[in-house]
């Protein structure tokens, strides 16, 4: 199978962590992006020192300017993306009739 370069959003932990090292294993190259640098990081450091090939861009994915960021630096580091991994999340715990508006916005965006 050939190298495909793969965006793994929400890298830091859980789901995305997981998804990271699943592409890594394959010898997929990486686009790690989360909004925690320093789990992040520590993840990219971690593949890269396994033999595999991982870059870590610090975003937050409401924010247009970073979505920005993370394609173009995917596309300057690798030429092309194959694979979008999107597995952030934000998760808020609470009756329904007491989140508020604004928790409700950002559990649906």
């Amino acid at each position: 199978m050939a190298v495909r370069s793969v965006i793994v959003t929400g890298a830091a932990e859980g789901v995305g962590r997981s998804t990271a090292l699943r592409f890594a294993k394959a010898k997929d190259n990486l686009i790690l992006t989360d909004d925690d640098p320093v789990k992040g990081k520590a993840l990219m450091e971690e593949i890269n020192e396994a033999g595999g090939t991982a870059t870590f861009i610090e975003g937050d994915l409401h924010d247009k300017l970073d979505v920005h960021n993370i394609i173009a630096e995917a596309l300057d580091t690798y030429g092309e993306i194959h694979v979008l991994a999107h597995c952030d999340s934000y998760f808020h715990t609470s009756p329904l009739l007491e989140t508020s508006e604004e928790q409700f916005e950002t559990v649906m965006d």
